[in-house]
């Protein structure tokens, strides 16, 4: 009997129906510069989440950076685990399998605040000052570290 390991997977390139960690990968929700956030599904309670999956840098050749960048990943999440507020999304946990690095958080709905960006869809002052004194809260108490 031979125990195969499962392959390596790619940060960047996580199709639908993959599986990491318990959770059905289901779509891309956003790229950046550093991590991809996918939605998917625990298989076991079918509740849905979001899974930030940290990048590896462009060069692939500084391993150490790689690991700093890995244990700093997972040392942020578990910071960010024990925050409650209404202004902050819930992190249930972290790790690394098969190659990734990834935190797992609560799948919110809605948009980005993006597209307010652009002189033609602006927010009206009082609502976006609503939404500026919501976030500094929120950060506030993140910083007083809950």
């Amino acid at each position: 009997m031979s125990l195969r390991r499962a392959a390596p997977l790619r940060a960047d390139a996580l199709a639908r129906g993959t599986r990491l960690h318990g959770i059905r990968i289901e779509r891309t929700i956003a790229r950046g510069a550093s991590a991809v956030v996918y939605a998917g599904v625990y298989e076991a309670s079918g509740v849905a989440v979001a899974v930030k999956v940290l990048c590896p840098p462009l060069s692939g050749e500084d391993l150490q950076a790689d690991n700093e960048a890995s244990r700093r990943f997972l040392r942020d999440a578990e910071r960010a685990s024990r925050l409650a507020h209404a202004g902050i999304v819930r992190l249930f946990g972290g790790g690394s399998e098969r190659g990734l690095t990834f935190a797992i958080m609560e799948l919110q709905s809605g948009t980005t605040l993006a597209r307010y960006t652009q002189a033609s869809h602006l927010l009206p002052e009082p609502l976006a000052l609503g939404i500026c004194a919501r976030l500094a809260a929120a950060l506030a108490y993140a910083q007083r570290g809950g």
